[in-house]
């Protein structure tokens, strides 16, 4: 976990409790940015701060002149919509296809 969180690009969300929100990116600050493991903890939401926190991204994305794109993997029917109007993505165009290879620390 603490090499995951050393090599990402990180945003958190913090209230007196502690850590209650989390955003991670994998990027190299100039191609591309990948949003990952974006959660708010359940007590916390449908208070705006997720969307809050993800405006937080999405303007550091824009901060980054060079970037190419952005990227966020999520499943079909899930907040998808969200993101396409918060981070102004879209799917991908064709013929851009999605590709994956499950390596050994993803065989669970």
């Amino acid at each position: 976990m603490r090499a995951i969180i050393d090599n990402s690009c990180c945003f958190s969300l913090l209230s007196t409790e502690g850590q209650i929100g989390f955003a991670r990116a994998v990027t190299d600050y100039v191609t591309f940015f990948y949003l990952t493991d974006v959660y708010v903890d359940e007590k916390w939401q449908r208070q705006g701060l997720g969307s809050w926190m993800i405006d937080c991204v999405q303007e550091f994305v824009e901060s980054m002149p060079y970037l190419r794109r952005s990227l966020l993997l999520t499943s079909k029917g899930s907040s998808g919509g969200f993101y396409e109007k918060t981070m102004k993505m879209g799917p991908l165009p064709e013929p851009l296809r999605a590709l994956s290879w499950r390596g050994p620390g993803g065989q669970v």
